[in-house]
């Protein structure tokens, strides 16, 4: 096999295992084997191979990202491919041949940016290897033209805990997508978070009680307990290394209609807490600082969820904040000065959370614009302080938490017109208030949360869909029946609810700047839920 580099590929990025190649006017000739090769079939010894599929991801109207990650037998050096993209599942109308190269140092994925496609067009892409072999067939489209009013049918997905059980949810997208035509089947998919669960050895409840010893049908047990760190040690092991988080990522993917999935729409990625460690903000957590693991988690969710961040489009804000990962150095040290915005503007932490940047946006033609937050590295502490949350004064959680409190809390020493009270009430006591001295929270931070509403302001679409990762709907629990209870008390604070501040604002600039057809998508709750969200 002799193909030669094209001229138009290059790297979009510093990072190896980026690419753009540009697609052709005319059918290109190929004579590339096209014969499978998923995985590895008992008995044989085939040279290369991928384990965890194809997918691509971030659809333009000319352009998409393709990704895969290919294994060597014979080296851990880089491996040679071939990238191909059809108009047909038979690959006789091919419009794309490109050398590229898996990047060992981003655990051998690879990923091309591929433009000069048309829009709204379905295409198949795979990648053929050194020996002849090629990757499962993908299927991905492009999004309409700019001008375009077309319907997109999209598919939302979030919080898949592997140990939980299988993940039929994408089985049952895909099966129900196969009995309607083409045209009319499921355009995106778009996961908001919780992409896995960083503890491991236990199964998490569910409404459909799996139990825990689930197995694969070869008996394989279904649990994510092999964590190749072994954890840190003391309580739960979870993931805080890179090779942890890599290994999570595939044994996500080991599932196999997660991987059908990826291979058959395009998704578009943003993350929650788990990708790193429950509830953390900024590289913080109840634990202590962890710049180290929230650097790792970021190269690994890079290397396995395909995005164009760096090649991202402008969106109406005028400019693109997204940018690929950028290894750095960092140590775990402790929180120092906050700034007005709760940003920590210790070093490591400003060097852990700008390593990659995933805010960004992605339009559907004039039928919506698709508007990705990361409401994890940027935000301060909750509305309800952690210095309270677990002591004697609050057990967490324990019961709802008075909405007058959590308001006090977030706005830290503008509370009250800027005097804030020396103490807080809850449930019969009188707490000193942590938050006297600290500056107001905020979820988004005021560079993201500025872009925001550049974004929607300037957004000429029919529908402006925010993608969060936490629910921005309140959630109010009456417990009025037990001493000391309250009415719509807070009992998710780590979800807008414990940012009531900067949900107002948001809520009001929509308002006031008479902002039509605003949705938020959102996961975390681990249910289904439909709601209004006031401006107060």
């Amino acid at each position: 096999m002799t193909i030669s580099r094209r001229d138009f590929v290059r790297r979009f990025a510093s990072c190896a295992g980026c690419y753009v190649a540009t697609a052709s006017l005319s059918v290109l000739p190929t004579r590339l084997n096209a014969q499978s090769r998923a995985s590895v079939t008992p008995g044989e010894s085939p040279r290369f191979w991928f384990p965890q599929g194809i997918a691509s991801a971030d659809p333009h109207p000319d352009a998409v990202v393709l990704w895969t990650r290919v294994q060597d037998a014979q080296s851990n050096d880089a491996a040679e491919l071939v990238a191909q993209v059809a108009r047909d599942p038979a690959f006789s109308d091919i419009v794309l041949e490109s050398a590229v190269s898996s990047a060992p140092q981003l655990d051998q994925t690879l990923r091309v940016f591929v433009q000069g496609l048309d829009p709204s067009n379905w295409y198949w892409y795979r990648f053929v290897t050194s020996d002849g072999y090629a990757s499962p067939v993908g299927r991905t489209c492009t999004a309409p033209h700019p001008e375009a009013e077309e319907p997109l049918r999209l598919a939302m997905f979030s919080c898949q805990s592997f140990e939980t059980g299988y993940y039929n949810a994408y089985r049952r997208l895909v099966v129900d997508d196969s009995e309607r035509p083409l045209d009319e089947q499921t355009r995106l998919c778009v996961h908001v978070g919780d992409w896995y669960y960083e503890t491991v050895g236990g199964s998490m409840t569910s409404m459909n009680d799996i139990e825990p010893e689930t197995h694969w049908p070869d008996g394989t047990p279904h649990n994510n307990a092999a964590i190749p760190s072994g954890g840190p040690g003391g309580g739960r092991p979870y993931a805080y290394r890179l090779d942890d988080f890599r290994y999570l990522h595939q044994q996500n993917l080991s599932d196999a209609a997660l991987r059908e999935a990826r291979a058959l729409y395009p998704f578009v990625y943003i993350w929650d807490d788990h990708e790193v460690r429950n509830d953390y903000w900024q590289s913080y957590a109840n634990a202590g600082p962890l710049q180290r693991n929230k650097v790792d988690s970021n190269q690994a969710w890079f290397e396995y969820c395909p995005a164009a961040l760096s090649r991202a489009a402008a969106g109406p804000a005028g400019f693109n904040p997204a940018r690929d990962f950028a290894s750095t150095e960092v140590e775990n040290t402790e929180l120092t000065e906050l700034d007005e915005n709760y940003l920590s503007l210790e070093e490591n932490n400003l060097k852990a959370i700008n390593s990659l940047t995933i805010y960004r946006s992605l339009a559907w033609g004039k039928t919506a614009d698709l508007i990705l937050v990361d409401g994890r590295s940027y935000r301060g502490q909750r509305g309800v302080a952690d210095g309270i949350l677990g002591s004697n004064a609050i057990t967490y959680p324990y019961q709802p938490i008075d909405p007058a409190l959590v308001d006090i809390l977030a706005a830290g020493r503008n509370a009250n017109g800027g005097n804030p009270p020396a103490t807080v009430s809850h449930e019969g006591q009188e707490i000193p208030n942590p938050r006297r001295e600290a500056p107001e929270t905020s979820m988004l931070g005021e560079t993201q949360k500025d872009w925001l509403k550049q974004t929607l302001a300037n957004s000429t679409a029919q529908w402006k869909v925010l993608c969060n990762n936490v629910p921005m709907m309140g959630f109010g629990f009456d417990s009025l029946f037990v001493e000391h209870g309250v009415i719509d008390g807070i009992y998710f604070s780590d979800s807008w609810d414990g940012y009531p501040n900067e949900r107002n604002e948001i809520m009001q600039f929509i308002r006031e700047t008479e902002i039509p057809n605003v949705i938020s998508l959102t996961g975390d709750r681990h249910a289904h839920y439909a709601g209004l969200v006031y401006d107060d």
